[in-house]
């Protein structure tokens, strides 16, 4: 079992270092990750949670309405699983206020 662990951990750091830019710097999700993430959620969370990290894994930034018409989820609903995720440092969720006539707050989720 050890050596099966260490064969994921060396395939994952190949699919890394192959993603990374000229500065060194990760440019891009491995799609190895992304699977792990999905797997982990399926057996983890239920499908409410498995299907919002889908839709966060497709758009890593995404505004809070966008992904309300995405799901058509209840905004109580999706605000819960929301907080779940965040509570468990999943994603995380930053508030833009937008300046103009009238003031909008922006809840922007982000996969992390």
């Amino acid at each position: 079992m050890k050596w099966m662990c260490v064969c994921v951990c060396y395939t994952e750091a190949v699919v890394i270092v192959s993603a990374m830019s000229d500065a060194g710097v990760l440019t891009e999700v491995p799609e190895s990750l992304k699977l792990l993430v999905r797997i982990i959620m399926r057996c983890f969370y239920g499908d409410e949670h498995a299907v919002v990290m889908d839709k966060l894994i497709h758009h890593p930034c995404i505004k809070e309405d966008d992904l309300l018409d995405l799901l058509r989820f209840e905004r109580k609903q999706l605000r819960a699983i929301i907080t779940t995720l965040r509570n468990e440092k999943v994603c995380s969720v930053d508030v833009v206020m937008l300046s103009g006539r009238v003031a909008q707050r922006i809840l922007l989720i982000i996969l992390r």
